[in-house]
């Protein structure tokens, strides 16, 4: 290569190699009779940092109160006790049944005598009203029963109807005759208390509770009846109706004792049980129509109903 030619290219080299060098120095300060530049001014601390306690070594950092929301802890749901027990005591819980069972005549004016032991069967709901111990509960039950009651046989009563057809014709003829069978159908309200015997109710394993409960019934009766034969029959008409087929609103009231084991199954709890239930009807079937006689026919009843129940609680 000729010299007139090599030259240009160490004058290139030779200044790229100084610009380097000088990009490498350049954040040096520079000594030398040239004063260095100021340092620039520190930035202050924040605010709040005052505010902030120093964490302990054994302790998470504090969250600055600059980044805390600004929305309620209602809201953003942070509140400790938010979801406690409802109603500031114990748990609620629901309970599911059926009941059934014989239902006994035990007192009350001639159907006491007429009929014989009936069935009962029904089913209803309670809320069970737990204290913060979960070993007692107040409940609230609210159910609906159906009762039958054949009657006895031979069990005569004197009744008033108009007759067609018999040895004496006529309204307000007095007859022999006696109850078929008798219907009532119940709404039960009532309240009552539970305690646990051998462990809370939300405890593991098997429970076994016993309680009681009182509560009032409304509800519809009918009881049919018929001649004793050679009496004739009985009259079509206004009159006559009801002696056949006699209906009426009726009221209870009912006291009960029963315990029950409960079997915890997956998410529910099945219940096994036997109640005993004391009741009193009071109703006016063949009263009033009957009620000139020298004994008056009553129809208010007192039943012993022995019950089995089962049920689910969740």
């Amino acid at each position: 290569m000729s010299a007139k030619a090599s030259f240009p290219i160490a004058v290139l080299l030779t200044l790229a190699g100084l610009w380097s060098a000088r990009g490498q120095d350049g954040a040096a300060p520079i000594t030398g009779g040239v004063e260095s530049a100021a340092p620039q001014e520190a930035l202050p601390p924040p605010r709040d940092a005052a505010a902030i306690p120093a964490a302990q070594p054994d302790q998470a950092l504090p969250v600055p109160p600059s980044l805390t929301s600004p929305m309620s802890s209602w809201i953003i749901h942070n509140q400790t006790d938010c979801c406690g027990p409802i109603g500031g005591s114990g748990p609620i819980n629901t309970e599911l049944f059926i009941r059934t069972g014989p239902t006994l005549p035990v007192a009350g004016g001639f159907l006491h005598h007429a009929l014989d032991t009936g069935w009962v069967f029904g089913g209803g709901g309670r809320s069970m009203f737990f204290n913060p111990a979960v070993d007692a509960a107040w409940t609230a039950d609210l159910s609906l029963l159906y009762f039958y009651n054949h009657a006895r046989p031979n069990q005569r009563i004197l009744v008033t109807a108009d007759i067609n057809n018999g040895p004496v014709t006529g309204p307000t003829v007095q007859v022999v005759g006696h109850v078929k069978d008798l219907n009532r159908t119940f709404v039960t309200a009532a309240l009552g208390r539970e305690w646990y015997l051998n462990a809370p109710a939300n405890a593991a394993g098997w429970k076994w509770r016993a309680g009681f409960d009182i509560g009032g019934r409304l509800g519809t009766g009918s009881a049919n009846f018929a001649l004793e034969p050679g009496q004739g029959s009985i009259a079509e008409g206004t009159n006559s109706v009801g002696l056949e087929h006699k209906t009426d609103t009726l009221y209870g009231l009912e006291l009960a004792l029963h315990t029950d084991i409960e079997v915890p199954y997956g998410c529910c709890t099945f219940t096994y049980g036997f109640r005993a239930e004391w009741d009193y009807t009071w109703m006016d079937i063949l009263q009033p129509r009957n009620a000139h006689l020298a004994q008056p026919l009553n129809s208010q009843l007192q039943d012993v109903n022995l019950l089995l129940t089962f049920g689910v609680r969740f």
